[in-house]
């Protein structure tokens, strides 16, 4: 066949990035980057006072805001030797979680259902997300004292939050619940396409999604065959790697490409716990990377129901929510589940108590590689099966396949370039 280019107009994602797509002599080449400009926040935290970190990792992004900020926390927390009360690690875990509620509904309703469904659908859809926006936002604001940039937590513990804030932020989730249960049927009914990955590997967290925030500094990440590692462990097993013509990286385990995120979350979850998911949804779950629409559907309601009990039994306690420390300066990892993925923060902190080296890998960096290598399958096959005169169509497929990764930047203009 003939190399030929082709371009699209922006695409509904976050962030400020590209793919490009090489078709010619047989073969197809894809390739994302970030066009973003270097924000450098891990350089930012150099030289700031231990309990500094993670009010700016929180500002790494918006949609992700509370899950940088508890890894933050988490890796200073681990530098230092501190090590908080239960109370204080399950309500970290509950904030992280109210987010990741919020963030998958905005992401189905705005970003993934127009791909799959009619316009009477998409404003059904959009409806009912910004109707369950509004109290899933009061709740977190009572308990995290924000749904981004949080202010009620410094290492150690929380601060100025009290039964009654938890009571108030379970009877908003509580009050949700119906419109949550309306909205995952919704999207469930989406008629998703048919393909196969050619890698099936992912990372989680050893408990998620039932723990998307490590209760100690001492846990593990589990991967899909069978391995896990430590925590602290990172550097060793995955790699980061620095593309040309992008501000971002991509990270492999072990040299390969793997994903990290929802779909991942409840492949997990289904071996731990056997939770009970429709046969047809678990099966493609297991090969089909569209599938992880109908996992985020899914894990909204498994969270939700998860965060409704974790606060009732938290109403009758005498919370313990800080900790007395004395800091032992060394270095600590935090990975949490953030909403798209496994985040990672990594701190060394001195004897003065400031950082004097900081490394951060995000769940996009993680699901680069996998996504190149799925897109690359999914216009081989058509390619192989005689569909070379459709491929220009095929271009919106490509956009929804990125969309189902939930990329996660700061800005909204993207472009797709096919070039041979």
């Amino acid at each position: 066949m003939n190399p030929f280019k082709i371009s699209s107009e922006p695409i509904r994602i976050f962030g400020d990035s590209e793919i490009t797509i090489k078709v010619g002599g047989g073969n197809v080449v894809v390739n994302y980057n970030s066009l973003k400009a270097m924000r450098l926040i891990e350089k930012m935290m150099v030289g700031r006072r231990y309990d500094e970190p993670p009010y700016l990792a929180s500002r790494v992004c918006g949609a992700c805001s509370q899950a940088h900020f508890w890894a933050s926390n988490l890796a200073v927390e681990s530098a230092l030797g501190i090590e908080v009360p239960e109370d204080a690690a399950e309500l970290r875990d509950i904030c992280n979680k109210i987010q990741t509620v919020q963030n998958l509904i905005a992401h189905l309703a705005v970003m993934a259902v127009p791909d799959y469904a009619n316009e009477e659908v998409q404003k059904k859809a959009l409806s009912m997300a910004l109707k369950l926006n509004t109290p899933i936002v009061k709740a977190l604001d009572l308990v995290g004292g924000r749904l981004t940039n949080p202010n009620l937590y410094s290492p150690g513990g929380f601060k100025d939050v009290s039964t009654l804030h938890l009571k108030k932020a379970y009877e908003m989730l509580k009050s949700v619940k119906d419109g949550v249960n309306d909205f995952v049927e919704l999207c469930l009914t989406l008629k998703l396409p048919e393909m196969r990955e050619p890698n099936s590997t992912y990372l989680t967290l050893e408990k998620a999604p039932m723990e998307t925030v490590p209760k100690t500094s001492e846990f593990k990440v589990k991967v899909s065959n069978g391995e896990e590692f430590k925590g602290s462990e990172y550097k060793k097993l995955l790699q980061e790697i620095q593309t040309d013509n992008s501000t971002s990286k991509k990270c492999f385990y072990k040299g390969s490409a793997f994903y990290v995120g929802t779909r991942a979350r409840l492949l997990n979850l289904k071996k731990i716990k056997n939770v009970e998911i429709p046969s047809e949804i678990y099966k493609a779950m297991q090969y089909n990377p569209f599938a992880n629409i109908h996992a985020k559907a899914l894990e909204t309601k498994i969270m939700l129901e998860d965060l409704l009990l974790s606060l009732e039994n938290m109403l009758d306690r005498n919370l313990k929510l800080r900790s007395n420390f004395k800091p032992k300066p060394a270095t600590g990892v935090g990975i949490v589940e953030a909403p798209r993925g496994l985040v990672v923060h990594c701190y060394t902190i001195n004897k003065d108590l400031k950082v004097v080296d900081a490394d951060i890998i995000t769940p996009t960096v993680m699901n680069t590689a996998h996504f190149e290598k799925s897109a690359e399958e999914l216009l081989k096959n058509i390619l192989t099966s005689g569909g070379e005169e459709k491929i220009y169509g095929i271009v919106k497929l490509i956009e929804a396949l990125a969309r189902t990764y939930d990329p996660c930047l700061a800005c909204a203009t993207h472009v797709i370039r096919m070039e041979g």
